[in-house]
């Protein structure tokens, strides 16, 4: 027959009394504590927006304005369309 694999992870020796023995180190989280770290979080993700925006904005606007002249010269050299019957 063939013995059951057991993964690196999950060797019996790491998931018995060790765990057990920290399990009485736990200490109550206070909800104030969850606040601040979310709105931390949050302040962090609120700035890596801006700054994308700020970093990629006056480029993408460049691109539009650019896109103006190049249109309009591209709209110009077309012949026009013959009449629909």
């Amino acid at each position: 027959m063939s013995e059951p694999s057991v993964s690196p992870d999950e060797s019996p020796d790491e998931t018995g009394a060790p765990v057990e023995a920290l399990h009485d180190l736990e200490l109550d989280v206070d909800d104030e504590f969850a606040h601040k770290v979310g709105r931390r979080i949050e302040r962090r993700v609120l700035t890596n927006e801006l700054v994308t925006l700020a970093w990629n904005g006056p480029m993408a606007a460049t691109l539009e304005l650019l896109h103006i002249p190049f249109a309009w010269f591209a709209g110009r050299t077309r012949s026009p369309r013959p009449p629909a019957p």
